[in-house]
């Protein structure tokens, strides 16, 4: 399969609490263009402090976590890795 027919689904853990999913979709929209953005929840109003975000083309989510994995938001560094196709 080609790359450029792949998309790109990174995972993104230690978010820090205060983040919310329009701020972290916000972010990452930087890096192209975002199919889907989860944050799953571990109560109604505060999330489990990790998200899932998949991208149009690998070559984007690549450049996310590049971009991002030595990010630190509100004290707290931000692990992002590219998830494998599968």
């Amino acid at each position: 399969m080609e790359n450029s027919k792949l998309h790109g689904k990174i995972l993104i853990r230690n978010i820090p609490f205060e983040i919310q999913l329009k701020e972290l979709k916000k972010i990452y929209e930087n890096f192209g263009k975002i199919l889907s953005v989860r944050l799953p929840k571990k109560t109604p109003k505060q999330h489990k402090g990790f998200a899932f975000i998949e991208f149009e083309k690998i070559e984007e989510a690549k450049k996310a976590v590049l971009s991002t994995q030595n990010v630190h938001l509100f004290s707290r560094h931000l692990c992002v890795n590219l998830l494998k196709n599968v």
